[in-house]
């Protein structure tokens, strides 16, 4: 599952979703790729990822591994496959960061309730953006605080995925990547 939009007049993101639908029926893996419009910059349609993640949720109605769009799979991802009973998984940082370039979406409802949170804070950012010119917030930061709070450290059934899974060799970042420490 992907979005992307092409910003500033450059085709990299539509490109970059063209090469991974291609790489996923090369790999025979089933894929969810569609055009997103959720503003003129690379930061707002990163803001945009929780709202896409949602919609994917409620259309789908079954688990899925996000993945960046301009991320290179090289691998069929299928450790997944055993993740029956995970909320949300994703890829981890250093000392306990997680990485926001994929993630397993579960189908329970303290996931859409992780979902439908994540895309409240990182629509008040949006908000934040249009008053202040320059304001540079991802969906990252909003991800990483949600996951340190309480509730979501005791009840949500949290997984890491493997390390390859953002750094190769089954799925590498191609753009380069955010990450954010828990604190």
């Amino acid at each position: 599952v992907s979005f992307y939009r092409d910003i500033l007049g450059k085709t990299f993101f539509s490109d970059s979703a063209r090469g991974m639908e291609a790489n996923c029926e090369e790999l025979d893996i089933p894929h969810y790729i569609k055009s997103r419009d959720y503003g003129s910059t690379w930061w707002d349609n990163v803001r945009g990822k929780p709202t896409f993640l949602l919609e994917t949720f409620d259309t789908l109605q079954k688990p899925f591994l996000w993945v960046d769009v301009d991320s290179i799979i090289g691998e069929v991802p299928d450790e997944v496959d055993s993740f029956n009973d995970v909320d949300f998984a994703s890829v981890p940082g250093r000392r306990l960061k997680v990485m926001d370039c994929t993630h397993y979406v579960g189908t329970s409802p303290l996931t859409r309730e992780l979902l439908v949170e994540w895309k409240k804070r990182c629509d008040k950012q949006v908000e934040l953006a249009k008053r202040k010119r320059g304001c540079r917030a991802g969906s990252h930061p909003a991800l990483n605080r949600l996951l340190t709070l309480e509730k979501y450290k005791s009840e949500l059934n949290f997984r890491f995925l493997p390390l390859s899974y953002g750094r190769g060799p089954v799925i590498k970042l191609n753009g380069g990547g955010h990450i954010r420490r828990f604190s």
